[in-house]
């Protein structure tokens, strides 16, 4: 790890050393991408990922099954927000730091009871812990560090920023400041021409949801908004009103009002039962539905709101055809159509946006995480039509922060002269085969599905029974072996997130920088952490099937009877498809 931190500072030097000779920040940028390009391939091939310390893997292996069943952002389970373990079982062994967090921090703290490690070093895709123990991370704080840990190129922006001859100022409310124009310059360059307006937020991508759908609002002199199935907006009373998952909204009261849900276009496990261009088409013809009938019980809507592709939901990428119908329906029912760009945005997609890969102009795009450089920041784009408000209708304290622009600006201008959307799209197919292969292997049946763009990728793990279906005939997903698995990763020295429906989809979300061979280590520990996962449930069925009372053996018209239901069971999403089908 000595080796990476000085290595990474020699990138730095380097830099610094370019700018003196007075080159300017694009050749600087050239110059610190290629050296951390080579040190991330260094790290890669010479850094060996040590995981959790023996006390810490005790410790996890006691992990209890209501722990399991909370991911990051949503509960999965309906009792979860009310009954999750308020104390973690292994903190006892752990640094004093993991102790007094769970002593102090609220029952709603999240990631440190997934991943019960203390940070001490970050450098591009690994994380280092106090014991010196190090970690892939292929979390990437929720997908907010497009260009990893301390990026050379943001580092030295900040610390050219704070380190001048000047003082700077820190945080500036709305007011004007060179960074802050240079900052807004940059975003224009990649944004598409109709917007042509921006609000600064509260940086954080929920108030920038809230700020999106008042603002249509108040524009369009309507109440009801249009968000869905599945989609993830974040935390905010607000934005929970337009959340899919029932877990996390459930136990709150009073939620936004007037918030109604269409059917997401998925391929696997379709609303309809459907599959394929079919299935397409049959959704979009239930949005025009909606929109088009006066008996529909919605009334018009300030805004639809969609995420391109859903993460938190599972990753879920809608497809060109269905963002162009979207993007037809409502401009025909003039209604604002808001994109939720906060995890998607920025690279990630394979795209610099996501909505891109429909060839679309939305009205308002959303935008946090990435935006900032790994520093805090959120703002809203939209269309001079929308700029209805009136001053201070959205306001928030800490909108001006300096260091988010600046750390912004560094990092849009490093991936428009990289073209970072490019490694990202290379390194997601690299990691779609590698899951391929291992979804084709012949001691792994639990790979249902295997999804998303760019490295915003998704496996769902399912049960492997023949006679467990969902209603679109589908296997039933299986959250407790995805749980066992990002526990497994966890012990092997890698962080992964996972959502969707039962919390079942494994969720890669690595830094865009990572390198080929960090692709595939990362996918050499997921497999291992997959099969460990396996054992671990057949060898908890076998010796639950141990204590059972021998069964008395089955008389013919048992087995008739069982192997008729068996056939109904995975017929059922079969016969959903043909009256679905029969009634377009």
């Amino acid at each position: 790890m000595q080796r990476i931190a000085t290595s990474v500072s020699a990138a730095a030097r380097g830099a610094r050393a370019v700018r003196a000779a007075g080159v300017g920040p694009i050749a600087a940028a050239r110059v610190a991408a290629a050296s951390f390009a080579s040190v991330a391939g260094d790290a890669a091939a010479r850094t060996p990922l040590t995981g959790p310390s023996d006390a810490y893997r005790a410790g996890v292996d006691k992990l209890d099954a209501k722990k399991a069943n909370v991911t990051a952002h949503v509960s999965i389970a309906d009792d979860d927000a009310k009954n999750a373990a308020t104390e973690c079982p292994f903190v006892a062994a752990a640094d004093p730091a993991l102790v007094r967090a769970s002593q102090r921090e609220s029952n709603a703290r999240s990631y440190v009871r997934k991943f019960p490690m203390v940070i001490a070093e970050a450098d591009g895709v690994t994380l280092t812990d106090t014991d010196g123990r190090v970690y892939l991370d292929c979390l990437g704080c929720a997908g907010t560090l497009a260009l990893g840990h301390n990026h050379p190129v943001v580092k030295e922006a900040l610390l050219s920023y704070i380190g001048g001859p000047t003082p700077k100022p820190l945080q500036v409310l709305d007011m004007a400041s060179v960074e802050k124009d240079h900052f807004v310059t940059k975003l224009f360059e990649v944004l598409p021409d109709n917007l042509s307006r921006v609000h600064f937020c509260s940086p954080a991508g929920t108030d920038a949801l809230d700020a999106a759908v008042k603002m249509c609002k108040i524009a369009t002199g309507r109440r009801t908004v249009l968000a869905f199935a599945g989609g993830y907006h974040g935390h905010g009373h607000g934005t929970l009103a337009m959340m899919g998952n029932l877990g996390a909204k459930t136990p709150v009261s009073g939620l936004m009002p007037d918030v109604h849900f269409l059917p997401f276009p998925y391929n696997y496990r379709h609303p309809f039962g459907m599959e394929g261009e079919e299935g397409e088409t049959a959704v979009i013809r239930a949005w025009e539905a909606m929109l088009g009938d006066d008996e529909s019980g919605v009334p018009k809507p300030a805004c639809v709101v969609v995420e391109a592709i859903q993460g938190e939901g599972g990753v879920h990428p809608m497809s060109p055809r269905a963002l162009r119908e979207l993007r037809r329906i409502t401009r025909e029912h003039d209604i604002p159509l808001v994109i939720d760009e906060v995890q998607a945005g920025f690279c990630r997609s394979g795209d610099f946006f996501a909505f891109e890969h429909g060839d679309i102009q939305p009205d308002v795009v959303c935008m946090s995480k990435a935006l900032g450089g790994g520093q805090p920041l959120a703002v809203i784009a939209f269309t001079e039509e929308l700029n209805k408000w009136g001053p201070a209708a959205h306001t928030g304290t800490f909108r001006g922060s300096q260091l988010s622009f600046v750390a912004g600006a560094a990092s849009i201008g490093y991936m428009q002269e990289t073209k970072l959307w490019e490694h990202a799209a290379a390194r997601g197919e690299q990691l779609r085969k590698r899951m391929t292969e291992l979804q084709a292997a012949s001691d792994v049946g639990c790979i249902g599905d295997i999804r998303g763009r760019g490295l915003m990728q998704g496996v769902e793990l399912v049960r492997d029974h023949a006679d467990e279906v969902d209603a679109s005939g589908r296997p039933m997903p299986d959250g407790a072996l995805a749980g066992r698995t990002q526990v497994e990763c966890f012990k092997r020295g890698m962080l992964l997130e996972r959502g969707g429906r039962g919390g079942a989809v494994m969720r890669m979300l690595p830094p865009l920088v990572i390198q080929e061979a960090q692709i595939d280590q990362a996918c050499d520990i997921f497999a291992e952490a997959l099969r460990a996962a396996i054992a671990m449930a057949a060898s908890e069925c076998g010796r639950a099937t141990a204590h059972r009372e021998p069964a008395a053996a089955p008389d013919k018209d048992d087995i008739i009877i069982a192997v008729a239901r068996s056939r109904h069971r995975r017929s059922r999403g079969a016969g959903i498809r043909k009256l679905v089908r029969a009634s377009l």
